[in-house]
């Protein structure tokens, strides 16, 4: 199989190195915008690196995996669409929320089948607790508590561009908790502080947030996110229903640090999502090969990814006017 990745930065060389160790992978096509990174990849990979964008969609690809800045996310799933590619984007799709209903009408009537990268949705933990909660073992849900605390605060050259903690760091819980639960967020309410470091203040951004979610059949969800976490990088969820509580997460490496011991976490705590998420990393993309090769339809589609985008856009609106805001009403 032949697959090219645009944008070989962090995440795009970790997708890279990840997809050339699948025996399905038989040849890489590398392109990013530094020449050098690409080209000193391609040298431990064994791949090949191109000058240009239109050299990779032109190198008789089966699929194409976009890794680059967001900015460059609907340009490039277009060029793929164009070239009738299967497509793997990194999320968001796009920062604008009338851009991404445009590109998915484009997506629909193209038939391309265009992944987003949801890790989460691939991470066993999940996966378990999405299974149990479609096969009835929860019962009915009545709250769910989501945890998403960064080891370290990202660079300000990071922040800049990054869409606000909203669009950017909570996106996943937007998009991961309507999957596990089965049931859309109808309403959001959101706070947020500079806590952390005003950077995130310079450039109209929140470091430390929470947030109330009401779903469809009246489940609440508690949310809170940081942008720094002594102990470590922790993502955990908890489930409370009529028949059962579980929790994703709570493992020996999980950063948090119980008052009725001296001890510190068991094992080494997670301290990037790299370390955190390596294997659903590695899950979603096996998957996107069974997508290329045509033996299923995308399990994490452009289109779900409208809902997380308007969750997000809601609660940067619950936090700059304070007021509740119906997700269906944002455009």
């Amino acid at each position: 199989m032949h697959i090219g990745v645009i944008g070989t930065g962090r995440l795009g060389s970790f997708r890279a190195r990840a997809l050339r160790g699948l025996a399905d992978v038989d040849n890489l096509i590398l392109y990013d915008q530094n020449r050098e990174v690409a080209t000193s990849l391609a040298i431990e990979l064994e791949a090949t690196a191109v000058r240009s964008i239109s050299e990779v969609i032109d190198a008789g690809l089966d699929g194409l995996v976009i890794s680059t800045s967001t900015v460059d996310h609907v340009t490039l799933v277009e060029t793929g669409i164009e070239a009738g590619l299967p497509i793997f984007c990194e999320k968001p799709i796009s920062l604008d929320l009338s851009a991404t209903d445009r590109l998915v009408r484009r997506v629909s009537s193209s038939g391309v089948q265009v992944q987003v990268g949801f890790q989460r949705r691939f991470d066993a933990g999940f996966r378990m607790a999405h299974e149990k909660v479609l096969g009835g073992e929860l019962g009915q849900i009545y709250l769910v508590r989501m945890v998403g605390h960064d080891h370290e605060p990202p660079p300000e050259s990071f922040i800049k561009g990054s869409g606000g903690m909203y669009r950017d760091m909570h996106i996943h819980e937007f998009d991961l908790v309507p999957w596990v639960v089965g049931q859309p967020i109808i309403e959001v309410y959101a706070e947020g502080s500079v806590l952390v470091d005003e950077a995130f203040r310079r450039h109209g951004d929140v470091d430390t947030t929470a947030a109330v979610l009401k779903l469809a059949r009246g489940a609440l969800v508690v949310l809170t996110g940081s942008r720094h976490n002594p102990l470590g990088y922790d993502v955990r969820m908890e489930l409370h229903g009529s028949g059962d509580s579980v929790s994703v997460g709570w493992d020996n490496r999980a950063p948090i640090r119980p008052v009725e011991t001296k001890k510190s976490v068991a094992g080494s705590p997670y301290l990037t999502f790299f370390d955190r998420f390596a294997d659903a990393y590695r899950a979603e993309l096996v998957e996107f090969l069974r997508v290329v090769r045509g033996e299923i339809k995308s399990p994490s589609t452009v289109e779900e990814s409208r809902p997380s985008r308007r969750g997000a856009f809601g609660a940067e609106v619950w936090r700059r006017d304070h007021r509740p805001v119906v997700v269906n009403s944002v455009v």
